[in-house]
C-alpha cells in the first residue's frame, strides 16, 4: 500500500477537499463488531491529535440520525466526512475516498438508514460530503481493532488530516 501511495499526492490526485474548522469529520461503526469500529477509534484519534481543527461526530456518543440533523442545520458546517468500514474486497486497511452516493461501496456499519440517504439529505442542505471507506480485517463480534485496522489509524490515517 506504501508503495501506491503518496498521502499528499493521494489526497491532491483524487481532489478531496481542503478541511479546516468549517469540516465535521464523523465516525461510524460498532464498537462490538472489531474492525466495524474503526471509524469511531479513528475520530478519537484524530481529535487528540488536532484536536480544534476540526468538529467531531461519533456514533459512539450519538445516534446517526441526531447526528446528521445537526450538521444539516448548522451553517458554520460546510463540509462532511464519514470514516466507515467498508467492504471493498481489498487488503485490511486499504481505503477509498467516496464522493458520490452512487458510488458507495457495501457498508458493513449498522445504520438505520442507508449512507447513500444521509450523503443526499446533506447535500439538500448545501454541504459537501465524502466518506473514507476503510477495508476491514475482521468483523466478528468482540470488542477492539484487529492488528492491521490498528496500524492504519497510527501510522497512515491522521495524517490524511493533517
Amino acid at each position: 500500500m506504501d508503495d501506491q501511495l503518496s498521502w499528499s499526492n493521494r489526497l491532491l490526485d483524487k481532489k478531496v477537499m481542503i478541511m479546516n474548522e468549517d469540516t465535521a469529520i464523523v465516525g461510524l461503526g460498532n464498537v462490538y463488531r472489531n474492525d466495524d469500529a474503526v471509524g469511531i477509534v479513528a475520530v478519537k484519534k484524530i481529535q487528540s491529535k488536532l484536536d480544534d481543527k476540526f468538529q467531531y461526530f461519533s456514533e459512539a456518543e450519538n445516534d446517526v440520525d441526531s447526528i446528521i440533523l445537526h450538521l444539516a442545520l448548522n451553517d458554520d458546517i460546510k463540509k462532511v466526512i464519514f470514516i466507515d468500514a467498508g467492504e471493498m474486497e481489498g487488503n485490511p486497511g486499504d481505503f477509498q475516498w467516496i464522493k458520490s452516493s452512487s458510488s458507495i461501496v457495501k457498508s458493513v456499519s449498522t445504520h438505520n438508514v442507508a449512507l447513500p440517504v444521509y450523503f443526499e439529505y446533506l447535500k439538500s442542505f448545501g454541504k459537501k460530503v465524502r466518506l473514507l471507506a476503510i477495508q476491514p480485517e475482521i468483523l466478528g463480534y468482540e470488542e477492539g481493532l484487529s492488528k492491521p485496522i490498528e496500524d492504519f489509524i497510527d501510522k497512515k490515517l491522521v495524517k490524511l488530516f493533517e
